[in-house]
């Protein structure tokens, strides 16, 4: 928030060793609690049932990890120092897979709930005052829209770590993770349809009206204006520089197959148009590289070949094995005992002053669901002298409370000096 990334990428990266692990290990064990517990159909009903601010937290959670690997990715020695151990990658980088998959696999699709109550710019829908004008939200749909939302922007993160990944691997460096993205995972197959559905834009329409077009950009929904239409965004860049790091990659040149080729060619001849050299220069030597292949060429034709992604189990991989055999002996076996743990957990959650920041910070009075009671400033009580019981407020600042004038009286001098009359 101070701008200030460079301190914690020496404090996590350089001063260090094994933190940059623990946050990959971290993000790949929320997706674990995502896809087990809040995606499943079967927790519905009991998830809406929670405080939607509760939920909301443990989804973001996921988020904010990958937002701040997002950050800690920017400088080369992420990849190039020993920050995190070689056994994580592999889950790491399925991760990766997973949620640019979710962009472009069609189960990604905004409704008119979305545009209500979800982000949104607040361009084009001039006859739509507020959300409060319609019915209210089913707590169902929250959840639904929160998970959806969230998946979303994880996407977009995972974007921009694909690109530092596949660029870290051009020129012949870091071989393994080439080959872990490159065959295991195929990444190659993923460029196409990013560029060709863009799905960090949409047509925002409620009751069958169009109302906007929409670009994904800094972080929120904006209106996309005509004459933003061909331009190569920063979302869309991250995809480009992606493929560039592949082109260049000499693993992928050793590793061609014939399929490879004909995509390569694909996204050459189609894709890559002026507009997209003109900003992204790198591309220009990409370009003409792979119209030197297409004359090279011995296939019958140049036609995409479709390919499913590959996405790897992850219960094969020992790092999520442990992870899993951790949850079944702390937790119990089977997915509802881990929805009777998260709902007991959620329940018993002790409320704190970080919550009521949180509550302010993102305007959601839900937050109150889990904050604690408001305690004397002197002695910690939660009753005050009065029939009620409520708290005495401090008259001037209004932000202090005390059970009793005994405990106020004890506190002045001491609160003085910082009591001011808010603005």
């Amino acid at each position: 928030m101070e701008k200030r990334e460079e301190v914690v990428t020496r404090i996590l990266l350089h001063q260090s060793t094994g933190r940059l692990g623990v946050l990959m290990h971290e993000l790949v064990a929320s997706s674990l609690l995502r896809k087990n517990v809040l995606q499943d159909p079967a927790n519905l009903s009991r998830l809406a049932a929670l405080p939607s601010s509760r939920v909301y937290l443990l989804l973001y959670h996921e988020l904010c990890i990958a937002n701040l690997l997002e950050v800690l990715m920017d400088d080369g020695g992420a990849l190039d120092s020993s920050a995190a151990p070689a056994e994580i990658w592999p889950a790491f980088l399925n991760w990766i897979v997973e949620a640019i998959q979710f962009l472009v696999s069609g189960d990604l699709h905004w409704d008119d709930e979305d545009f209500l109550h979800g982000a949104r710019s607040t361009e084009g829908d001039s006859d739509i005052k507020s959300a409060k004008d319609f019915p209210t939200e089913t707590a169902e749909h929250t959840v639904q829209r929160h998970i959806k939302e969230v998946r979303f922007a994880s996407g977009i993160c995972a974007l921009t770590l694909f690109r530092y990944v596949m660029t870290a691997c051009s020129g012949g460096r870091h071989p393994t993770l080439a080959r872990l993205v490159l065959s295991n995972h195929q990444g190659l197959y993923l460029i196409r349809p990013l560029i060709e559905n863009k799905p960090w834009r949409r047509v925002v329409s409620f009751n069958g009206q169009v109302k906007a077009s929409e670009h994904f950009i800094n972080g929120s929904w904006a209106v996309l204006r005509a004459v933003e239409r061909n331009d190569v965004s920063v979302v869309e860049a991250q995809v480009w520089l992606a493929f560039w790091g592949m082109a260049t990659s000499d693993w992928f040149g050793t590793n061609l197959t014939e399929a490879d080729k004909a995509e390569l060619i694909t996204i050459g001849k189609r894709l890559i148009t002026p507009a997209v050299t003109r900003d992204l220069t790198p591309l220009k030597d990409v370009k003409e590289h792979l119209v030197r292949l297409d004359v090279q060429s011995s296939l019958p034709g140049t036609g995409a070949r479709e390919r499913a992604f590959v996405i790897e189990d992850l219960s094969d991989m020992d790092v999520v094995d442990e992870m899993m055999e951790t949850l079944k002996a702390d937790v119990g076996a089977g997915q509802g005992a881990w929805m009777d743990h998260l709902t007991r957990a959620l329940n018993e959650l002790t409320a704190n002053d970080d919550l009521r920041a949180l509550g302010s910070l993102y305007g959601d009075a839900g937050f109150e669901d889990v904050a604690s009671p408001d305690r004397c400033a002197v002695c910690s009580g939660t009753r005050g002298a009065g029939a009620d019981g409520r708290l005495l407020t401090c008259g001037r600042c209004k932000a202090v409370k005390y059970c009793s004038v005994k405990c106020q009286k004890a506190d002045w001098k001491k609160h003085k000096g910082t009591c001011r009359k808010p603005e």
